[in-house]
């Protein structure tokens, strides 16, 4: 079956960025995943944009939306992604 071969490789891989790990995507669904995003997020722009009259209704329509694409993104690279190597949960404690 084709479709298991996508779910046992990983969708996005991690990449340092300052201080915060930031996901790019290595396999096709992954970069369906990304510009299907991007693409929501114009879109939610856009309709934000002409849906209303002023700046501010402008942030108040758009932001909360933006944060809930990032979030559902950010889960998918996050279940699909490998786990970075440099996060580690479980610190060992220096004993001296």
């Amino acid at each position: 079956m084709p479709i298991r071969r996508f779910l046992k490789k990983y969708w996005f891989k991690p990449a340092r960025w300052h201080s915060i790990a930031v996901y790019y995507p290595v396999m096709f669904p992954g970069w369906v995943i990304t510009l299907s995003s991007l693409f929501f997020i114009v879109y939610l722009g856009t309709f934000s944009a002409v849906t209303t009259n002023s700046i501010n209704d402008f942030v108040i329509s758009f932001v909360p939306r933006f944060v809930v694409v990032l979030l559902i993104f950010d889960l998918f690279c996050f279940r699909t992604g490998e786990y970075p190597k440099w996060w580690n949960v479980h610190p060992k404690h220096h004993r001296g």
